[in-house]
């Protein structure tokens, strides 16, 4: 039996596809952005948690240099730890925030010709809600892992659970929503406007999406570092503030990789196993997103905030760039394959 799509493809029913359109080419368009940038995210992560004191005379690393030091320790693998994280989790999150954001965009009537900055912008405002409720658990996890702790994302998961509870897996949120908030509304409406300009006639224009979707990331991302510092910390404060331990290689830890080491932790290696000593639940150093921000300002100055700047506005636009190009490419083309 034939299956035909007579009417606009912007026009959801469930007799149509283009709902299911926009889920798998937001699904697609999330791995593709969150695995290729990953080394660099992994990056900015190390950078952020880097603590220097504001009359501290240690320098912190820059991007090369943590890079080096990551690569020397484990290998070009070591920036891709966690990824798994990613890959499980973009699927849904991104085919959620897609398809939220172009029936938003229809409702608040962003899909014209016309330049809709605030129209755009509320659309992505509300498609980033509902995807946060899918990431930050996974952004923690993520973060923790890149930072060279624990076995792996299960191992990670029932830890923070067992010793901080389940407000370990979304202390972060309020902070990733203010910061998601501006920084969705900047990029989205960026993004947007740039593209109608360069690309009037709404046809495929890979050159088009690209170049608007890496100026969106880039001055997003630059704009609301701050804001991911914080949430960084938050999303870490729990680990040591010294470097993972290195523990003695075995059959089950054959890298020697921290398996866990909070600060109430101690790991001791115990032939022919890892062991981990009694645990002991400790407090949270920051209670929220004011007093991150106060507490870095306070013990680290101004300059703490714009940490990792430099690999983030790497990461956001290229991934901008490449996501946002997938989904319109994969939009149009399973629309086209409709009519």
């Amino acid at each position: 039996m034939d299956f035909k799509v007579d009417e606009d493809w912007e026009e959801w029913t469930p007799e149509k596809g283009s709902f299911l359109h926009h889920m798998a080419a937001g699904s697609a368009a999330g791995v593709v952005e969150h695995v290729s940038i990953f080394p660099i995210d992994t990056i900015k992560t190390h950078m952020q948690c880097q603590r220097c004191p504001v009359n501290s005379t240690v320098l912190r690393m820059n991007a090369f240099q943590t890079a080096k030091k990551l690569i020397a320790e484990d290998g070009p693998l070591r920036l891709f730890r966690g990824v798994s994280t990613m890959l499980g989790a973009s699927l849904p999150a991104h085919a959620l925030y897609f398809s939220v954001f172009e029936a938003c965009k229809k409702s608040f009537g962003a899909d014209s010709a016309e330049l809709t900055p605030f129209q755009s912008g509320a659309a992505g405002v509300i498609a980033t809600i509902s995807h946060d409720f899918i990431m930050t658990p996974m952004d923690v996890i993520k973060q923790r892992l890149q930072l060279g702790y624990y076995a792996g994302v299960l191992h990670c998961m029932k830890t923070m659970i067992r010793q901080e509870g389940f407000r370990g897996l979304y202390i972060s949120f309020p902070t990733t929503f203010f910061m998601n908030l501006p920084y969705s509304m900047i990029m989205v409406s960026t993004n947007e406007s740039i593209k109608k300009v360069l690309n009037p006639s709404g046809d495929i224009n890979v050159g088009a999406y690209i170049f608007s979707g890496a100026v969106a990331g880039a001055v997003a991302g630059a704009l609301t570092n701050p804001l991911d510092v914080a949430k960084t910390r938050l999303q870490t404060q729990m680990l040591s503030l010294e470097e993972p331990t290195r523990v003695r290689p075995c059959a089950q830890n054959p890298k020697g990789i921290s398996l866990n080491k909070p600060p109430s932790c101690q790991i001791q290696s115990s032939a022919p196993h890892i062991m981990l000593q009694a645990e002991k639940r400790m407090p949270f150093q920051y209670r929220g997103l004011l007093d991150a921000m106060f507490q870095i300002y306070k013990q680290e100055g101004i300059k703490a905030f714009f940490r990792g700047v430099g690999p983030r506005v790497c990461v956001h636009a290229p991934s901008v760039a490449v996501s946002w190009t997938t989904f319109e490419v994969l939009k149009n083309v399973l629309a086209g394959e409709d009519h």
